[in-house]
């Protein structure tokens, strides 16, 4: 997802599905950063699109577990260009929380996106949370 702000700054975020922990849970060789899980293959992934389109400021969007602490900060990931050195890409891991303020006791009354629309109010808040910690770093 490309984000170009009020004052024409640009951001890509991407999504993954995936858990990713406040501990150290993995020895995965694929593993970045073993507090955390991050794959080198997301990073990867990220770096190529920076590359690709000249933005060095990336998002990585992972869902929250029940168990998080929803103001635990996550570690901003730095990479340099080898062809261009004054170049920094930042990768900024956030977790997001996608769980329906009514979990499984859901009883729809009225249009689907009236239920709906708390989650999409708090979802939008916290891309908008997102957004700014990007922009707020050197």
């Amino acid at each position: 997802m490309v984000v170009q702000t009020v004052d024409d700054r640009f951001l890509i975020f991407d999504t993954k599905y995936k858990k990713i922990y406040g501990r150290n849970r993995s020895e995965d060789e694929d593993v970045i950063d073993n507090v955390y899980n991050v794959s080198q293959a997301d990073v990867y992934q990220m770096v190529s699109y920076a590359i690709g389109s000249g933005i060095d400021r990336i998002g990585l969007i992972y869902p929250s577990l029940l168990e998080d602490d929803p103001d635990e900060e996550l570690p901003v990931y730095e990479i340099r260009d080898e062809f261009s050195p004054e170049t920094v890409i930042r990768i900024h891991p956030f977790k997001v929380d996608i769980t329906h303020e009514l979990k499984l006791a859901l009883e729809p009354k009225g249009r689907l996106e009236k239920v709906f629309e708390n989650s999409m109010n708090k979802l939008r808040s916290q891309l908008s949370v997102a957004i700014d910690k990007c922009l707020s770093e050197p």
